[in-house]
């Protein structure tokens, strides 16, 4: 998507409070990323955390089909 896109998604995605992604950019493409700290992290917390994101995704997804 367009980095304006990415940036409202890591707004919503980090607005809602339950996984947190960082943002970087690299020759002017803004993308996000999914830090794994912890060395207790299960493949069911990736798992988690890929459905937030996909929801987040959606929500956005919906909100800028519907607004043009």
């Amino acid at each position: 998507g367009s980095n304006d896109l990415n940036e409202t998604l890591l707004k919503r995605i980090n607005g809602a409070g339950y996984i947190h992604l960082v943002p970087s950019k690299i020759n002017d493409t803004y993308f996000l990323r999914l830090a794994i700290c912890s060395r207790f992290s299960e493949s069911k917390d990736i798992q988690y955390s890929w459905q937030e994101i996909k929801l987040r995704a959606d929500e956005v997804l919906d909100e800028q089909s519907v607004s043009k």
